[in-house]
């Protein structure tokens, strides 16, 4: 029986040779003891949230603009509804009769 070889891509060796370096950095750091001021570390958290809820809530509205254009384009081309979440009601298999 031949069974298929899977030959690693360019990719996936760079990703997997970064994510060797990443453990070997991570492993080899030294102990470090670190202190913040509670003061410091409030004016950071003050400054940060709000900048990651703008990022993430930027993120989700660019992916929800981008897949709503590409819907709109494929159901132009195709002439089909393209639904990711339920089907259609049109598209729901009929209802079994009663006897």
């Amino acid at each position: 029986m031949n069974t298929p070889t899977i030959t690693p891509t360019f990719a996936s060796r760079r990703r997997a040779l970064r994510r060797a370096a990443l453990i070997l950095t991570l492993l080899a750091a030294p102990a470090c003891q670190a202190y913040i001021d509670p003061n410091t570390g409030g004016f950071i958290y003050q400054l940060l949230f709000p900048l990651i809820v703008a990022v993430a809530a930027g993120w989700r509205w660019v992916k929800m603009g981008v897949s709503s254009a590409w819907h709109r384009v494929v159901t132009k081309l195709t002439g089909q509804h393209v639904s990711t979440t339920e089907p259609r009601a049109t598209d729901a298999p009929a209802p079994p009769e009663e006897r």
